[in-house]
C-alpha cells in the first residue's frame, strides 16, 4: 500500500474520528462463531495457527488467544499494533503482533497457518492489489484451511440521508463506514464475491445485518459472512 495511504491509517488509529467499535475490545460479531466453528470441526485451539489480517489494534486476535489459539496479528499501522501488544499482554504466550504490508509478499511460509480472519480488511484494499492479498492468504493457509471473510454487501447501506455507491467492477471510492477521504473499498455483489475467491471450496456464505455507529451517524449494512477452505 502507498506511503499516503498507510499515514492515514496511522492518524485514524490515533484519532479514532471516523469509526467506533473497531476500536473496542468487544470481537467482530462473526468471530466467536467462526472460533465454535473451528472446534466442530476438529481443530484443537492450543494446535491451531490462525493470522488476523489487518488485526488493528487487536481485538479479534485477542479473544481468539482467550480462547486458546494460537494467533498472529498482522497490521501495517505501528499504532494500532503498539496498543494491541499492551492490550493482549495477558494472553500473550498464545499471541504476536507483526507489521505486515498485506499488498506485499507476507512474510510467512507456504501452508503455514490453519485459518485466517479477514475482517472488514481486504475490502478496503485497491482492486488489483487485493487479488494479490487474496493469492497470499491462499498461499500461507494450509491445505483445508478455513478463511473468514466479513464485508460490506454491495448497495446496502440504509443510513438516512447517505447514500453508498454500488460496486460492480470498481472500487467505491467512499462510504459511511471509514472517513469519506480515506481508502477505495470494494462492495462485493455474489457473484464477484464467488469469483475473488474462486481458488477456494465455499464452505458456507450468506449475509446478515449489521448495525454499527460511525462518523456521528448511526448505520446499518448488509454484510457478507462467508468461510472459503483451501482445498485438500
Amino acid at each position: 500500500m502507498t506511503a499516503n495511504l498507510q499515514d492515514l491509517w496511522e492518524r485514524e488509529h490515533s484519532s479514532q474520528t471516523g469509526f467506533t467499535t473497531m476500536h473496542t475490545t468487544k470481537p467482530s460479531q462473526v468471530v466467536p462463531a467462526f472460533a465454535d466453528f473451528l472446534v466442530q470441526s476438529g481443530y484443537t485451539p492450543a494446535e491451531t495457527r490462525i493470522i488476523d489480517i489487518g488485526c488493528g489494534k487487536g481485538r479479534n486476535s485477542i479473544y481468539l488467544a482467550e480462547r486458546g489459539f494460537r494467533v498472529t496479528g498482522t497490521d501495517f499501522s505501528e499504532r494500532a499494533l503498539a496498543d494491541a501488544r499492551v492490550r493482549g499482554a495477558a494472553v500473550s504466550q498464545l499471541l504476536e503482533f507483526e507489521f505486515v504490508d498485506l499488498t506485499k509478499e507476507w512474510p510467512y511460509p507456504n501452508n503455514h497457518f490453519d485459518a485466517l480472519i479477514d475482517s472488514n480488511v481486504s475490502i478496503f484494499i485497491p482492486d488489483i492489489q487485493r487479488q494479490f492479498t487474496i493469492a497470499e492468504a491462499f498461499r500461507v493457509l494450509k491445505q483445508g484451511g478455513c478463511y473468514l471473510f466479513y464485508g460490506i454487501a454491495a448497495s446496502q447501506t440504509v443510513t438516512p440521508g447517505v447514500t453508498s455507491a454500488a460496486s460492480t467492477r470498481e472500487p467505491v471510492i467512499s462510504s459511511v463506514t471509514v472517513p469519506a477521504d480515506m481508502v477505495p473499498e470494494k462492495h462485493y455483489t455474489e457473484d464477484e464475491l464467488k469469483s475473488a475467491y474462486d481458488m477456494f471450496q465455499i464452505a458456507s456464505m450468506g449475509t446478515i445485518r449489521a448495525s454499527d455507529r460511525m462518523n456521528g451517524k448511526d448505520v446499518e449494512n448488509t454484510m457478507w459472512v462467508a468461510v472459503f477452505r483451501k482445498p485438500l
